[in-house]
């Protein structure tokens, strides 16, 4: 590996390790973000701090630019949203929130909204990826106008989950000019030769920004098995699964996928909405946690959960921390990857998740924050997870307030 430059004095120990992803030909490593609150516990100021080093990259081009903001999922939903609120801030200032839109790629399959009409969508692929596909779900709304699309990933590689995504927005929309904001860009020069590729046979403009760029080599396989590091035994302690009195501010447009999340689209109008139902939630939730607490987001549902964390932590005199489920499969190497514990997902029963990194003994409250239930058991199966490590509170905020049995 190899470091050829990097901005704000920001060291690539700081920004992230490596581990082996598990049982994957397609590419037998992965970057383990440390800020990004995935799959190791981060503060909340902290994630939000290098996020919003990512906005800076950021040149807008014009005032009178109108821009949409793709968050990439799973492990960049949040970050995407961190980037969006801060370019929407001087757009705010001067009454034009509607000029900032914000939406996230999804791996999730909707072929209808609540009234039964047909959702519509680009999908574009990630040929490395344990899950291939992404979809937008896209409205006039949201591209009525746009002039600039700023696509946000954690990482890029070769770039080509990139250039898919914006040969899919240009062949729909014939927007041409396209941003990509990312920690680290390790792109080779071949890699970077299609992106200039693709600027002259489309006659559009790309611009990549990272806060770390350089070159790997990957030696390192990824085969065999891996031991979880506990068993996922049941465990008495009670445990409720609580629907949040908040979830009246929260629109549901679609099945029970909340509004605010930006998987069908929002604007800086929506800002305000969003943080009234985060500060609702907070409240509720500071009621009942105690002492060192983790705020778990769920898959694709990051932002929210993250900004809970972080009213949390600035009302509290004790250590409050984040981090997300995933359905990213991951081996144990005892260094970046202490533990790991799979479970059903809790929005899918047919999908693995896999909760990394926590410790023993240390929490005293765990928070799980979730979009909305859809399987039961996989929520009992996270809770014994969860009390095993010795949380003497675990609790299941459903912010899309379904009434649990």
């Amino acid at each position: 590996m190899q470091i050829d430059s990097s901005k704000y004095g920001v060291s690539a120990g700081e920004l992230f390790d490596t581990a082996k992803r598990d049982n994957n030909n397609k590419r037998k490593f992965l970057f383990v973000n440390k800020v990004l609150g995935k799959h190791t516990p981060v503060k909340p100021s902290k994630i939000i701090k290098y996020g919003s080093l990512i906005s800076r990259l950021h040149d807008s081009g014009g005032d009178n630019s109108k821009i949409l903001v793709i968050g990439f999922a799973e492990t960049a939903t949040a970050l995407g949203n961190i980037v969006f609120e801060d370019l929407a801030r001087e757009r705010i200032k001067l009454g034009r929130q509607e000029d900032i839109r914000f939406i996230h790629t999804t791996r999730e399959e909707i072929e209808v909204d609540g009234n039964g009409n047909k959702l519509d969508y680009i999908e574009f692929r990630e040929e490395h990826s344990h899950a291939v596909a992404h979809r937008v779900y896209i409205n006039e709304k949201i591209m009525a106008g746009v002039t600039e699309v700023i696509l946000v990933d954690d990482e890029i590689t070769t770039g080509n989950t990139a250039l898919n995504a914006i040969k899919a927005i240009y062949d729909r929309y014939n927007i041409n000019n396209f941003s990509i904001l990312t920690y680290l860009d390790w792109r080779n020069r071949n890699c970077i030769e299609k992106f200039y590729e693709l600027e002259e046979d489309l006659r559009i403009t790309v611009k990549v920004k990272s806060l770390i760029s350089g070159s790997i080599i990957s030696e390192s396989p990824s085969k065999g098995t891996y031991r979880e590091d506990i068993e996922n035994s049941v465990y008495e302690k009670n445990s409720e699964y609580k629907d949040c009195v908040a979830c009246e501010a929260c629109n549901k447009p679609i099945k029970n996928y909340i509004e605010y999340t930006g998987r069908f689209g929002i604007t800086g109008s929506d800002i305000t909405n969003m943080d009234t139902v985060v500060d609702r939630i907070t409240e509720y939730i500071s009621k009942f946690k105690i002492g060192r607490t983790l705020v778990l987001g769920t898959e694709e549902f990051m932002y929210i959960p993250l900004k809970i964390a972080g009213k949390l932590d600035n009302n509290s005199l004790n250590e409050v921390m984040y981090q997300s489920t995933t359905r990213s499969p991951i081996q144990v190497d005892w260094r970046v990857i202490k533990s790991k514990n799979s479970f059903k997902s809790i929005y899918n029963k047919d999908i693995t998740n896999y909760v990394y990194n926590i410790p023993n003994n240390y929490y005293d409250t765990i928070i799980v924050v979730l979009e909305y239930v859809e399987n039961i058991e996989g929520m009992r199966e996270l809770r014994n997870i969860l009390q095993s490590r010795g949380a003497k509170i675990v609790e299941f905020i459903n912010v899309s307030g379904i009434t649990i049995q």
